[in-house]
């Protein structure tokens, strides 16, 4: 019974990442702890974002991307507020700016040169 639900799970979210290869869809999808999987995909067939929601709320890890596939911003929420890291990427996919939250409060940032050199922190007052 669990191996069947649990395949029947893997095709359905099989399925929900074929369908979002359309362009431009999004698609969302029923995880087995009830949370929904957020699919967006960019005209040209890219992923956009991918994220989850919980209880009607961001939750864990969502990630953007660019047209052309280079990841541009990573965040994570915790109960729908910004909790940990989130980090925008350049290009090239060196870091550029680094946000602290915790409990959806800006504790600091962080930003880096191109060149991978630590440009400057604040601390957030």
């Amino acid at each position: 019974m669990i191996r069947n639900t649990l395949l029947l799970l893997l095709a359905s979210a099989t399925i929900a990442v074929a369908q979002a290869a359309d362009k431009g869809k999004t698609v969302y999808t029923e995880q087995a702890d009830g949370s929904v999987k957020v699919l967006r995909m960019h005209d040209n067939g890219q992923v956009a974002e991918e994220g989850t929601y919980l209880n009607g709320r961001p939750e864990g890890r969502w990630q953007t991307w660019d047209i052309d596939g280079n990841k541009t911003a990573e965040i994570n929420y915790r109960e729908g507020k910004r909790h940990g890291e989130f980090r925008t990427y350049d290009r090239n996919n060196g870091i550029v700016t680094e946000l602290a939250y915790t409990n959806g409060h800006l504790m600091s940032t962080d930003r880096w040169r191109r060149d991978s050199n630590f440009a400057s922190t604040s601390p957030v007052k």
